[in-house]
C-alpha cells in the first residue's frame, strides 16, 4: 500500500510506494475558498437549473443544491475542477517477476522455423 505526506510548508505531496507498485488514480483540484465558487457563471445555471427542477419533483426527486455546492467545493464536480488520469510508478531496475510472454520457448529448447 502507498503512504503519503502532505508537507504544507512546501505544499507538496510525499509518496511512497512498494518496488514494482503502480497506481492509477484521478487527480482534481479543489477551489480554495467557498466564496470563489460565485466566481463561476456555471454555479448560476446550476442554481437556475435545480431552482426549475425541484420546482414540479416531489421530495425524494428533488435535488439538493447544498449537496451540489459541496461536491463543488471537495473538487468533485467535472463541471468545475475536471479530474486527470495520473499513473504513480515505482521503477526498479530489473523485473520483479516473470513476465508473462504468450508461445514463450521452454528453457533448454531451440528455435526451430514454422513451416510455410
Amino acid at each position: 500500500m502507498a503512504q503519503q505526506e502532505f508537507l504544507q510548508e512546501t505544499r507538496s505531496l510525499d509518496v511512497r510506494l512498494a518496488p514494482g507498485a503502480i497506481y492509477r488514480l484521478r487527480l482534481s483540484s479543489k477551489l480554495r475558498i467557498a466564496a470563489d465558487i460565485d466566481q463561476f457563471g456555471m454555479w448560476e445555471k446550476i442554481k437556475s437549473w435545480v431552482g426549475e427542477w425541484n420546482t414540479d419533483k416531489s421530495s425524494s426527486q428533488q435535488i439538493s443544491l447544498e449537496e451540489v455546492r459541496d461536491e463543488i467545493l471537495a473538487g468533485k464536480h467535472w463541471m468545475f475542477t475536471p479530474s486527470r488520469p495520473l499513473t504513480l510508478v515505482h521503477a526498479v531496475r530489473t523485473p520483479m517477476k516473470t513476465p508473462a510472454i504468450p508461445n514463450w520457448r521452454s528453457p533448454g529448447t531451440s528455435m526451430r522455423r514454422r513451416p510455410r
